[in-house]
């Protein structure tokens, strides 16, 4: 796919738009993030409290967006990564994610591993009826995933998880039995990015190492969340992967910067760095943007079977 990545409009900026579809799994709230002329939609807040550079409503701009899905951590909501969103789409991207509503019962959680991939999927079929949709190219999105949306967006990559393989699940195995991963696989996705990736132990490194396109790993080198896996697994089998650790990162750094009110709620998720996380969302967002700018563009090629660490 050719895409103009770093072509500069000085009138664009992005604009965003909220959805609420009906589907088998109840409402999905969505948002997407498109590019569009600054100045010609209202301002608005994420969740009330975060200050959005994006405009409800704004004009688009522009037409064959790619697509990116992105899909967040267990707990969290769509505006986690709205940095990533608001970045992509000025630069020509149409950017989708969901809320997951994970479920938070200890006993009840591993229903979530059936339900966040297809939730994923059924937003995708239901953006494609939506006005923005003419303006979006669906033929091969990027997927990108926070934490355990990680083991969502691999899912629809075509990586068949095994949960048998994670003692945490032993009692389930029946139940998890029922998950059709093939319902939620696209058939011709670009990349995938992973951010401090978890569950790994679900995937059997033949699945992994089937994955035949390029994946970018952006870890956190002061991660202490119990993940059931790490990133190093992932590296480690992907067959073609670049692997970036964040120094003086925690396993929230890929989260929005919280005001203070959010801090106190969320102190946890809004802590854990030894680096401003301002900072750490720049080297992320260089990161993923010449990630984006070598799959849109081709050059330079990925190599089958090259892992990079840097």
């Amino acid at each position: 796919m050719q895409h103009a990545l770093t072509d500069t409009f000085p009138d664009r900026g992005c604009g965003v738009a909220h959805y609420t579809w009906h589907s088998v799994l109840g409402d999905v709230s969505a948002s997407l993030w498109y590019p569009a002329f600054t100045g010609t939609g209202k301002a608005v807040h994420y969740l009330r409290v975060l200050q959005a550079q994006a405009e409800e409503g704004a004009i688009p701009c522009g037409e064959c967006w790619p697509l990116v899905i992105m899909s967040h951590g267990a707990g969290g909501s769509r505006f986690d990564q709205y940095y990533l969103a608001e970045c992509l789409a000025a630069r020509g991207f149409a950017v989708l994610t969901v809320d997951h509503r994970d479920i938070q019962d200890g006993q009840q959680r591993w229903r979530n591993l059936l339900t966040r991939p297809l939730r994923l999927a059924l937003a995708q079929q239901a953006l494609q009826h939506e006005a923005l949709a003419e303006n979006i190219d669906f033929s091969r999105p990027l997927l990108i995933g926070h934490s355990a949306g990680a083991y969502d967006v691999l899912v629809k990559c075509g990586c068949i998880p095994r949960f048998e393989l994670e003692e945490e699940f032993s009692t389930v195995l029946t139940e998890l039995g029922a998950f059709d991963a093939s319902a939620c696989r696209l058939s011709s996705p670009l990349g995938v990015v992973l951010m401090a990736p978890a569950l790994s132990n679900l995937f059997p490194a033949e699945s992994l190492s089937s994955l035949d396109i390029p994946a970018l790993i952006l870890s956190a080198d002061q991660d202490s969340v119990r993940m059931l896996g790490t990133p190093a697994d992932y590296a480690a089998r992907l067959p073609t992967v670049i692997h970036h650790t964040l120094s003086g990162a925690g396993h929230y750094a890929f989260v929005h910067e919280s005001p203070p009110i959010l801090r106190a709620l969320n102190p946890v998720v809004s802590g854990g760095d030894v680096r401003p996380r301002k900072q750490l969302h720049e080297e992320i967002i260089s990161h993923l943007t010449a990630f984006c700018d070598r799959l849109c563009h081709g050059e330079p090629t990925f190599t089958q079977g090259a892992t990079h660490y840097v």
